[in-house]
């Protein structure tokens, strides 16, 4: 029999639901041929993945973007099967030649890429692209987009780039979280001032999941920038709305008597 009999012999196998020795029959068409059709390629890949046996799809597909470059299905098939196979690297591999070819284009699939890139602790690389990716508008400039930037810039370390990520995230926010948690950013960073106006730039979008934390964190940078009744204000805010935390109260009392010896200071000079 010539490769067409095995693989037709294949193809009735198949629709028989009999897969396993679908498969063996298309196996056989495929090796009797130098350069088997891309419709048998396509028919074996089908067959693997439905057995789930990725490692003998990821061979034909590897066949097939060798064979058909220009067709980005397949490069696309190719990293999604090396994620199946939980080889991450190997997906990523594919993923960066599937972009720098430009089959990679849609928001979703860039988005997917530099996620991967952040849990193979590439941050940077990441980062990078999807600014990129933002400012030439292949990626929509939306909220989500902006905090997944401001992550990758964070674990990076550029803290500075990481900020304004959040500033644009927060900006197109419908509450002040986001902002929120830029001031926490800033104030991690000890920069009190500009902790100060994010916190206050959150609280007033509002809609915030825990207030009281936003009110405490603004005490806290006043009290950095030796504002002391600001600082007060603000504990006095955040204990009306959060009674059982102890350490509002214990702040407020070690303030106060900062307070008392500073004046004392004042009057002694």
């Amino acid at each position: 029999p010539k490769a067409q009999a095995y693989m037709l012999m294949g193809m009735i196998l198949g629709q028989k639901d009999q897969k396993e020795k679908a498969l063996d029959f298309v196996n056989q068409a495929i090796n009797m041929k130098k350069k088997p059709q891309e419709k048998w390629l396509q028919y074996a890949l089908s067959l693997n993945h439905s057995l789930k046996k990725y490692k003998n799809a990821v061979k034909i597909l590897i066949s097939l973007t060798s064979q058909y470059p220009q067709k980005g299905k397949y490069w696309k098939q190719l990293y999604q099967t090396y994620l199946s196979l939980f080889q991450d690297q190997k997906a990523l591999a594919i993923m960066e030649m599937a972009y720098k070819e430009g089959h990679i284009t849609d928001d979703k699939e860039i988005l997917n890429m530099a996620s991967l890139m952040v849990y193979l602790k590439m941050p940077f690389k990441a980062a990078n692209i999807i600014e990129k990716e933002i400012r030439i508008g292949r990626m929509k400039s939306t909220k989500e987009n902006y905090e997944f930037l401001s992550q990758a810039w964070y674990q990076a370390r550029e803290i500075d780039s990481a900020l304004l990520a959040l500033e644009e995230a927060g900006n197109k926010s419908k509450d002040g979280q986001i902002l929120a948690k830029k001031g926490f950013m800033l104030l991690e960073s000890d920069k009190w001032t500009d902790a100060i106006q994010s916190f206050e730039k959150s609280l007033a979008k509002g809609k915030l999941k825990d207030e009281s934390k936003v009110h405490f964190a603004l005490g806290l940078a006043h009290y950095n920038n030796k504002d002391f009744s600001n600082a007060l204000n603000e504990l006095e805010k955040a204990k009306k709305l959060d009674r059982k935390n102890t350490n509002i109260v214990s702040f407020m009392d070690q303030i106060k008597n900062q307070k008392m010896i500073e004046s004392q200071r004042g009057l002694q000079l």
